[in-house]
């Protein structure tokens, strides 16, 4: 799973428990070296759990074999150490320590990565390696091709097959045999294995053959493989931590997983010292100090300040409390307009810092340029806002109550100065309104003064331009100051449609005249597109030379008459131009005559209105079929299951439609209704003229019988009376004809424009006829599409609300009907997805429940097992006292062991004896030398210089030569003595110093061990508390594990539930959809009958009165056809939010799932964990 690195003084232990046969084995390092030069100094150790069997295959085995000093060289990756015979069974420790004797002292960095071990069994035990000569040329073969070196290293390169072939005997007989691969699930990446050793393909950092644990120095066993330890170089005592929670093993002082920490209330990882927080926090950063979650109210890196909204002094010297900011009033009573207050050190009062807009010293009024109530509670003050139309460094910009502004610049006006003055234009927010300029003659001025956003000004009729300066095109007389006049040319006549604006004359063709340019030319009469006739008026009689354009006959000066006014006129006598009155029998006549006219053109006016009000007679055939399709519309309507609602929005999505097709049908077809709407005028007006022609007419001829028969009779009595009757006969006959003339004109004007008529009426007669039918093969389609649609409600009905209900289900409801489903209409879609919301709310709710039932149950497993921390650092702290003491009294121990030895070995050794030095002192005390010191010098002196005098020294000498060698054996003797009784009485010292030492010694082992009882005692009091809650923990844990089974089987059963809801959701939708289609098909085609009958209806409404009562029944009908189209589409959308819900319920419940399986997870694996402190506790205790 990757290297170690090992550093100088630092040691590797390997555990091996996997020995399956009892024999040698040959001990493989695998290694990188990081620096160059060899590690010379490096030992392995075995331990054994046991002695050696003695008549087992380790019989002869020794203890010496079993510690191996190497050395590791820098230019090999492995090496091979000599055999270790190892039991079958057993568990072993390899132990590979690094002794502080590296290749380069004086590097600070020199380390060494150590990969793994591996163990060969040794060739010599192998039974068909030795033993034979076939054994021993197998053997040489293996070694021959070198076949043990191929798990030297970590990177195997191919074996041959004849090494694989002695590598699979080899491993079936010390496996003894072939097993499964048996590769743990969790840590192995498949189910296959190694054939050449059963190696599974493991996961990062999972090793073992089965993937079966973490790599030393990982830890968290699981799907995903192991995590590295990471413990902290510094705080931490190695790098291997905990394999189940990743707890490494930390140095005093420090704290957390990686021991990367200071203790709680502590900072400044590795130098902790205590957090200064005033005492407002218990805790702090561990990097930077700064204290954690600040109580009362104060925030700062020592909690020493208040937190916004509040002041005071809380630091240890001031404590003064931190307390809400009253600026009126406090943040928590919604009256506070300041965010930050603070604590006047002098004063000692509290200084407001009002928000922007505030003001006062609590902030209790408003700032200038500012308005509203912040004296009352809710109230606040706003800015106003005046567009940018005040000078905010002037006061009182508007009122500071209601905010009204009050000085408004650059032409504005308004609340908020949002618009310009009166007879000014333009943005009033850029500070841009211009003074209008509205021309005299076109404005309205009565209609107010100019658009304050355009300028536009209020024009008079038919004026336009946004000063009202110019007419409308094709019209004239603006200076009229009644707006301008249509031009009215003549489009035969004229050039063009537009005339000349100041006297509104046409620009007429060669040929025509008039101000329209519908006349002949100047000083000429008759039709234009006829002929042209010169007038011939009398100057003297006539007022002007230009005559009538229609009949030719001028207008002559009072008094003078005639078609020429070369006459005088009725009632007048003499010689044109000299003509006077009749007198006032001529006016009696005249009167009666003209009441006889009055009379006659009020029956000429009460023929045209019967005229006019017959003329509907030509549609009465295509009015009775209208009537008979509306009625049958009327009965399809009464019989019809719809809800007026359901109608009315298809209504309503048709108006629009007809809006839009009545735009464009205006448009295709309003120069042939206004055309076809002339010629019918015309008609009725040539008519009239024709009939009014034909009584004047008879009326002439009547007048003519009748003034021949007073003619006779005149003549006979009054010749000049005649004459004058026969003059005014003859007038009024030249008048008559020339009204003749007159109607015959319009009469030739109405068969012209007739024929233009019926030219335009059959050009569009058949694409009349074509809307028509199309109009009846639309309703009838329509007739067809709702009756489908009623067919098809009743198993919609079923489906939805569980009843045909035709139309409506009294239990079970149906559409149209207000309410769908219930109880006893479970099957119903609409019922079943009201009980699925509804449970799936309460499994909602009750996995909450469960949910908090289950955080809490952890909470309290988290409380233990912080707890069961405690204990055991505890419990850790006392073994470890318990260990020192017991390692200071074996030391004690065997001192006075070694002291006592060394005294036996004193006292056994030969030489005098006590009582021999005694005696020996005693007799040399007994000696009786009565010379003094001074005296015993003087007397050598004297026998110095005596011997010095002798002249036969040699003589001398010779005689005293025994005496003074018994007197040297003497003083040797004496000297030897001497020395001994020193030497006894060093001894004796020595002897007395160290009883007294060990005497001490004796007493601290005692204290020592007293010490030590009472900490196990205590340990196994604080290892039983610990068992106890583990144990409760361990049955909470059990009954979490209880509940979130049962919770389980309630989700699976959920979780069926809303898959079947689910099911039955799809079908609904499915028949929605179905029913959708088929509605918008039955729009799509109401769409088109609609286009078709609005052209229809149009056409008609232009015609008649009477078509308004048919679009009105179809505008029913079409508001009821929207109504059902909106009510179909609101029960689609129902539906799919339905379904939307449903999908949203599942996703949270699968989201519900995954949370509870993690939680089972942490929790199976949190009771892993308590069981094994549990067992390694139970372990302690025993």
């Amino acid at each position: 799973p990757g290297f170690m690195l090992a550093r100088p003084g630092s040691d590797l232990e390997f555990i091996v428990d996997n020995i399956k046969t009892s024999m040698e084995y040959d001990i493989v390092i695998r290694y990188e070296p990081k620096i160059a030069g060899d590690w010379r100094q490096v030992e392995v150790t075995i331990e054994r759990p046991s002695p050696v069997d003695p008549n087992g295959p380790c019989a002869n085995a020794r203890p010496q074999d079993d510690y191996k000093p190497v050395a590791l060289s820098s230019d090999a990756r492995y090496i091979a150490i000599a055999p270790t015979c190892l039991e079958a069974g057993k568990t072993y420790k390899i132990k590979l320590m690094f002794k502080p004797d590296p290749p380069q002292p004086s590097s600070p960095t020199a380390s060494i990565l150590v990969d793994s071990i591996v163990l060969l069994p040794s060739l010599e035990n192998i039974p068909f390696f030795v033993g034979s000569p076939i054994a021993d040329n197998r053997k040489k073969e293996y070694l021959h091709y070198q076949c043990g070196s191929a798990f030297f290293t970590v990177i195997k390169g191919p074996i041959s097959d004849i090494c694989k072939k002695y590598h699979y005997s080899i491993g079936y007989y010390v496996y003894g045999g072939a097993f499964s691969c048996s590769c743990d699930p969790t840590g192995s990446l498949s189910s296959l294995c190694d054939p050449m050793g059963g190696r599974c393909q493991c996961k990062p950092n999972v090793v073992g053959r089965r993937c079966d644990r973490c790599a030393p120095g990982t830890y968290g066993f699981g799907p995903e493989g192991c995590k590295a330890c990471d413990c902290n170089s510094v705080g931490a005592l190695d790098n291997f931590c905990s394999v189940s929670s990743g707890q490494c093993k930390c140095q005093a002082q420090t704290y957390g997983r990686a021991c990367d920490q200071c203790q709680p209330g502590s900072w400044n990882y590795p130098k902790c010292q205590r957090c200064q927080c005033n005492g407002h926090a218990d805790t702090c950063d561990s990097a930077t100090g700064a204290c954690d979650s600040c109580r009362d109210f104060t925030v700062g890196h020592n909690c020493d300040r208040c937190i916004e909204g509040y002041y005071g002094d809380p630091s240890l010297a001031g404590d003064i409390p931190c307390r809400p900011c009253p600026c009126p009033g406090t943040l928590e009573s919604g009256h506070s307009y300041a965010d930050h207050c603070e604590l006047d050190p002098q004063s000692r009062d509290v200084v407001c810092e009002c928000d922007e807009g505030y003001a006062g010293s609590r902030c209790d009024v408003c700032a200038d340029n500012y308005y509203g109530n912040p004296e009352e509670v809710g109230g606040s003050c706003n800015l106003c806002n005046c567009s940018n139309n005040m000078d905010i460094s002037r006061p009182g910009n508007c009122d500071p109550h209601s905010g009204k502004c009050l000085q408004c610049l650059f032409n504005t006006e308004g609340f908020n100065c949002e618009r310009c003055k009166d007879n000014y234009f333009g943005d009033a927010i850029n500070q841009l309104c211009t003074e209008c300029v509205c021309d005299i003659l076109g404005t309205n001025n009565s209609a107010g003064s100019c658009d304050g956003i355009t300028g536009q000004c209020p024009c008079l009729p038919n004026v336009i331009g946004i000063s009202c300066d110019a007419c409308e095109k094709n019209h004239w007389k603006i200076a009229s100051g009644m707006g301008c006049e249509a031009c009215d040319c003549d489009p035969n006549g004229s050039k063009s449609d537009q005339c000349n604006l100041y006297d509104g004359q046409c620009d007429c063709k060669s040929g025509f005249g008039g101000r329209q340019c519908n006349q002949c030319q100047t000083n000429h009469w008759g039709d234009p597109n006829v002929e042209c006739k010169p007038c011939e008026c009398n100057p003297e009689g006539s007022a002007t030379l230009q005559c009538n354009r229609d009949n030719g006959s001028c207008i002559c000066h009072q008094g003078i008459g005639g078609y020429n006014c070369d006459v005088c006129a009725r009632g007048y006598l003499g010689s044109a131009p000299h003509c006077s009155p009749c007198g006032e029998c001529f006016d009696n006549w005249d009167a009666i005559l003209n009441n006889l006219s009055e009379e006659t053109d009020k029956v000429i006016q009460a023929a045209r209105e019967i005229k006019r009000t017959g003329a509907t007679g030509a549609y009465t055939q295509e009015f009775d079929r209208m009537e008979k399709e509306l009625k049958d519309v009327k009965q399809l309507l009464q019989n019809t299951t719809k809800s007026t609602i359901d109608l009315g929005h298809i209504d309503t999505y048709i108006d629009k439609l007809r809006v839009g097709l009545k735009e464009s049908h205006d448009s295709l077809i309003n120069g042939v209704g206004k055309e076809l709407e002339n010629a019918t005028q015309r008609i009725y007006l040539s008519n009239l003229a024709l009939a009014e022609l034909r009584i004047r007419v008879n009326e002439l001829k009547e007048t003519a019988s009748a003034l021949k028969a007073n003619a006779t009779h005149l003549q006979e009595s009054n010749v000049e009376g005649a004459l004058n009757l026969t003059r005014e006969a003859a007038d009024h006959s030249r008048q008559i004809v020339a009204k003749g003339s007159v109607t015959q004109n319009e009469t030739g004007n109405a068969e012209r424009q007739c024929k233009r008529t019926e030219i335009l009426v059959g050009r569009n007669s058949a694409q009349f006829t074509q809307g028509q039918q199309d109009n009846s093969r639309a309703v009838d389609k329509l007739d067809q599409d709702l009756t489908q649609l009623e067919r098809n409600i009743p198993e919609l009905n079923n489906q939805v609300c569980h009843k045909m209900g035709d139309p409506c289900d009294q239990l079970c409801g149906g559409a149209g009907c207000g309410f769908c489903g219930g109880i006893s209409c479970e099957d119903g879609a609409y019922t079943k997805s009201s009980k699925a919301f509804s449970f799936a709310t309460d499994a909602e709710n009750k996995i909450y429940e469960k949910e908090a039932k289950a955080e809490e149950l952890f909470r309290g497993i988290s409380q233990a097992k912080q707890e069961t921390s405690s204990a055991k650092d505890v419990a850790s702290e006392a073994l470890l006292a318990a260990s020192n003491a017991q390692n200071r009294s074996e030391t004690s121990v065997q001192q006075s062991s070694d002291l006592i030895k060394r005294l036996e070995g004193f006292l056994n050794t030969e030489g005098a004896t006590a009582l021999e030095i005694q005696n020996l002192a005693s007799q040399a005390q007994q000696k009786n030398i009565q010379l003094k010191p001074e005296q015993i010098t003087e007397l050598a002196k004297n026998i110095n210089t005596t011997i010095a005098s002798l002249t036969d020294i040699n003589t001398i000498l010779a005689d005293t030569a025994e005496d003074l060698q018994l007197a040297q054996e003497s003083k040797d003797e004496a000297d030897r003595a001497k020395a001994k009784a020193e030497n006894v009485l060093t001894t004796a010292q020595t002897f007395l110093d160290t009883l007294v030492e060990a005497e001490e010694i004796q007493e601290k082992i005692k204290t020592a061990v007293d010490s030590a009882n009472s900490n196990i005692e205590q340990a196994k009091i604080d290892l039983t508390q610990i068992t106890s809650e583990t144990g409760e923990a361990q049955q909470k844990a059990n009954e979490t594990v209880t509940e979130v089974n049962q919770l389980q089987e309630q989700v699976k059963t959920l979780q069926t539930g809303f898959l079947k809801n689910g099911k039955d959701a799809q079908e609904v939708k499915a028949e929605a959809e179905s029913m959708t289609e088929e509605v918008k098909q039955a729009e799509d085609r109401a769409r088109e009958m609609q286009s078709q009958y609005n052209l229809a209806v149009n056409t008609l409404r232009d015609h008649s009165d009477d078509s308004v009562l048919a679009q009105t029944r179809a505008q029913k009908l079409l508001e009821k056809a929207s109504q059902l189209s909106l009510n179909t589409t609101d029960k689609l959308k129902q539906l799919k939010d339905a379904e939307t819900q449903y999908r949203e319920q599942k996703n949270e419940l699968t989201s519900l799932t995954d949370a509870i399986k993690k939680l089972n997870e942490r929790m199976g694996v949190y009771l892993i964990d308590i069981n094994k402190k549990s067992v390694t506790y139970r372990n302690c205790l025993n």
